[in-house]
């Protein structure tokens, strides 16, 4: 892969730990104890190894988003910068916004209708059912079995990429 792709993959994938997180996917040492800035950064680093690992040295701009500062180099930089554009907020200002707001049980939280905001769809893979709002309120962690779906069709892309590289 050229560099630019790597880039755009290691800046598309920067917040991968976020579902890996709320999907309750257990998170295994040296990413436990290594301090990424945020916990869902962590579990993007763990993520990027275990299913990206031909992002070579770009999964660091990914997973270390949150903690850039003067050492850190441009690649950094710009995935930090591209987080804070696509959360349409500055870090502080975005940072205030969190601490006054009372979250729900982030495992739970569903997506917020676009034109009506009470209502939600349901955490599901897409298909014609999961473009519907949902009836009904979510009392579990939909995330789960979403990232069962996820990790079998990340297993079965890295076959796919085998055979690939052998009839290359």
């Amino acid at each position: 892969m050229r560099d630019i792709d790597l880039m755009a993959l290691a800046g598309l994938l920067h917040d991968i730990g976020k579902f890996g997180q709320r999907a309750e996917i257990p998170l295994r040492e040296p990413f436990k104890s290594k301090n990424y800035g945020y916990k869902h950064s962590a579990y993007t680093a763990q993520i990027l190894q275990d299913y990206f690992n031909d992002l070579q040295n770009y999964h660091q701009y990914a997973y270390e988003h949150h903690i850039v500062n003067e050492n850190s180099d441009e690649n950094s930089w710009i995935i930090a910068a591209a987080d804070r554009m696509a959360s349409g907020f500055e870090r502080e200002t975005f940072e205030n916004y969190n601490k006054s707001v009372e979250f729900k049980d982030f495992k739970k939280q569903r997506l917020k209708g676009l034109f009506d905001e009470t209502k939600e769809y349901k955490i599901d893979k897409l298909s014609p059912h999961s473009i519907f709002y949902a009836e009904e309120k979510s009392d579990k962690n939909e995330y789960i079995e979403l990232w069962e779906y996820f990790e079998k069709d990340l297993k079965t892309l890295q076959k796919l990429m085998v055979i690939k590289q052998q009839i290359l």
